[in-house]
């Protein structure tokens, strides 16, 4: 009996995983969003293809989302016997719409079992977004500022994207980009041509420098300033120029006597590339170990592992000389260590004290019994 209710429990588990795996693969495509600048009573046709269905599941395909009642389909729901598993969406845009800006709605692909009550399953939804763009009133714009972190010596690429959501083109439209360190020097300076940009249109700025010629490694700033026909907007990022180089942080600095402790050693790559092969010597007056090698993504913080015995070595303080090795370069730091002598309580110390002070409460109890007797005579 045991044997066959375990075998049940086995085939509902893998069930429940494989009807998990099934809906893994619920799909819709085209998978990306959708764009459409916004027209009174636009009418668009979309087709769509769904993923996923099985002989105990079927999606159902609904609208949500903001002016969801705006879109209908073909069909509500496709199953496994569907020739194509395509359907059609059919948008209506209304003459108006109140709220400028993004407005969203969603096409909605959920899975529904047919399965029995009883048996076990779950439910996933794809959603593709339509994004309906109302311009804003006069002048306005959606502006996108991106730039990578790269290593010295490599160009960096500051790219503006800018897009016209109002009402009015823009005549005028321009960027000036300042670079800073991190004490907010400003170190560079760069400047767009100036643009006419139609109401909703984009244009992609891009402007190039190397990052040899900020002076080094490090962290800095990118201000970009956009001016559109007497209006401004201030966007700024952050980014890192990196330098083949690896920063010893912090390292364990407490150890015990006469045991093999661990020496952990935290170390950050300043690299914008993978570092392999890491590894550390330690040298502690006359003893040497080495810790075994690691691997650095780009600007990752680690910890490398290794072990001193400290057997031999008496209480007190000593240099430890951590010593990096990567990529035939090394990196070196004296740190101060300390070796103490841990206190440790065992069971006959741990009898000894309650004895003492059980013998203590006792004598204290008994000191208190002769004072109030000596009182009681002397009234």
């Amino acid at each position: 009996m045991k044997k066959r209710g375990m075998f049940f429990l086995l085939v509902i588990v893998l069930g429940a995983l494989l009807v998990q795996s099934v809906y893994a693969l619920v799909g819709i495509s085209p998978p990306e969003h959708i764009d459409i600048n916004f027209q009174p009573g636009l009418e668009r046709d979309f087709t769509f293809k769904g993923f996923g269905t099985t002989a105990e599941t079927k999606l159902l395909i609904r609208s949500e989302g903001e002016l969801n009642s705006s879109i209908t389909f073909d069909v509500s729901e496709i199953n496994q016997t569907s020739s194509t598993h395509i359907f059609h969406a059919y948008l209506k845009l209304p003459d108006k719409i109140e709220k400028p800006g993004n407005n969203v709605l969603y096409i909605s692909l959920q899975t529904a079992s047919s399965m029995q009550r009883g048996t076990i399953g779950t439910s996933e939804t794809v959603l593709v977004p339509i994004n309906i763009y109302v311009p804003y009133p006069g002048k306005y714009i959606e502006a996108s500022f991106t730039v990578d972190d790269v290593n010295l010596g490599e160009d960096l690429f500051f790219v503006l994207d800018v897009i016209n959501r109002g009402t009015q083109d823009l005549n005028q439209l321009s960027a000036s980009l300042n670079i800073l360190d991190s004490v907010d020097t400003r170190l560079h300076a760069l400047q767009t041509e100036k643009i006419f940009l139609a109401k909703e249109q984009r244009h992609k700025f891009e402007l190039v420098l190397n990052s040899s010629r900020l002076g080094g490694q490090g962290p800095y700033r990118a201000e970009v300033s956009i001016f559109f026909d007497g209006e401004s907007q201030v966007i700024k990022k952050q980014f890192k120029v990196g330098k083949l180089d690896i920063n010893i942080l912090n390292n364990t600095e407490v150890f015990e006597k006469d045991k093999i402790n661990p020496f952990d050693i935290r170390i950050e790559s300043i690299w914008n590339s993978k570092i392999d092969n890491i590894f550390a010597k330690v040298q502690i007056k006359d003893f040497e170990f080495q810790t075994p090698s690691i691997s650095l993504d780009k600007w990752e913080i680690k910890t490398l592992k290794g072990f001193w015995d400290t057997t031999g070595f008496e209480e007190g303080f000593y240099d430890a000389n951590i010593t990096l090795f990567y990529e035939n370069l090394t990196k070196s730091k004296i740190s101060k260590v300390e070796i103490v002598k841990k206190f440790r309580l065992n069971t006959t110390m741990i009898l000894i004290s309650v004895m003492i002070l059980v013998i203590l409460v006792d004598i204290i109890w008994f000191w208190i019994l002769i004072k109030k007797k000596r009182k009681a005579k002397m009234k």
